[in-house]
């Protein structure tokens, strides 16, 4: 693909028969809607007619009515939501609109929407996937501007054709216009290399009926990593004391070399915590900045615990008391 714009097909999770279905003389598994596809006057915007559409999911698509024969295609409009990065280092969600008029790209997806429905696999056993190709949202439009948005074939699961994701995948689109959506990442949170929400894992674990205490031996997680990076996070009222409260950026930077000699001591000398039912109203995560396994958990607040990840992953996570110290060099990187 060579777009100016990146034309997402992702996969997204939708589960489908497990067996086909069908007859012997091959019928499709998924029927071909009646009628025609309606053709709209002059194209305006994505925005105009509600595209893109995020959660439509693989199977909506193969519902609708097909492309008529006398339809003649010479561009596609493309409407998708994606992530984008800005210039200050955030990030945000934006719808965009592109156009792609390359007559080879324009063709070939045409003659993948025309494809009929897929018939039912021959296997006795065939298994349908659990992921299948959801298509970025586009319509055709002619010559004189008019546009339609047809229905696609199915394929033996009863998902979109993978053709048709290939297709629009390989189109060269040229991006049209840029709609911020919301923003997913602040700029103080982009330049620190923090996200911009983070889950609070030590009320997570401090809820769990069973709770590892301290280990014999305490080792610091990070005690290896390259850098360490702390990112202090904020919980908002109707967060706290909740299932899995989340916490919304604050501030955030790497720890010094000479800071993380302290962070080793304190968590060598953590002790087991009491049991404790005041939600943190903020709380501090250090983890390796390379995105390795390994993390530290301190709620600078309410109980005070420490929440303790082994590096080498899979369990074993301890969970201890939270002293003045180790606060203070987690609260304020």
């Amino acid at each position: 693909m060579r777009p100016a714009i990146p034309v997402l097909v992702l996969l997204l999770l939708a589960g489908c028969a497990g067996t086909g279905t069908g007859s012997d003389a091959g019928e499709p598994v998924v029927p071909v809607p009646t009628g025609v596809a309606e053709v709209n006057d002059a194209w305006t915007s994505c925005a105009a007619v509600g595209a893109p559409i995020p959660d439509e999911g693989r199977v909506a698509p193969t519902r609708r009515p097909r492309l008529g024969a006398d339809f003649h295609a010479t561009s596609v409009v493309v409407c998708d939501q994606i992530s984008e990065k800005r210039a200050d280092g955030g990030m945000d969600l934006v719808n965009i609109e592109g156009r792609a008029t390359a007559k080879n790209g324009v063709a070939a997806l045409v003659d993948a929407v025309r494809l009929p429905n897929a018939p039912p696999p021959k296997e006795e056993n065939y298994g349908c996937a659990l992921d299948g190709p959801a298509v970025t949202w586009f319509a055709l439009v002619d010559d004189v501007g008019r546009w339609v948005r047809p229905g696609l074939p199915a394929d033996a699961c009863g998902g979109v054709r993978h053709e048709v994701a290939n297709a629009v995948g390989k189109l060269t689109v040229r991006r049209v216009s840029t709609v911020p959506v919301r923003e997913l990442v602040s700029a103080a949170a982009g330049a620190t290399g923090c996200v911009q929400e983070w889950a609070d894992m030590v009320w997570v674990t401090g809820q769990e009926q069973r709770q590892n205490p301290p280990p014999a031996v305490r080792e610091n997680p990070l005690a290896a990593a390259p850098r360490v990076r702390v990112c202090v996070y904020g919980v908002p009222t109707s967060e706290q004391g909740g299932a899995k409260p989340v916490g919304r950026f604050e501030r955030g930077g790497v720890l010094p070399q000479e800071r993380r000699t302290v962070l080793t001591a304190a968590v060598t000398a953590t002790i087991a915590a009491p049991s404790c039912a005041t939600p943190a109203s903020r709380f501090a995560v250090a983890h390796p900045a390379d995105g390795t396994a390994g993390a530290i958990y301190v709620e600078l607040d309410g109980c005070r615990r420490v929440l303790v990840e082994p590096a080498g992953g899979g369990g074993g996570a301890w969970l201890g008391t939270a002293d003045a110290t180790l606060i203070a060099l987690v609260g304020n990187p």
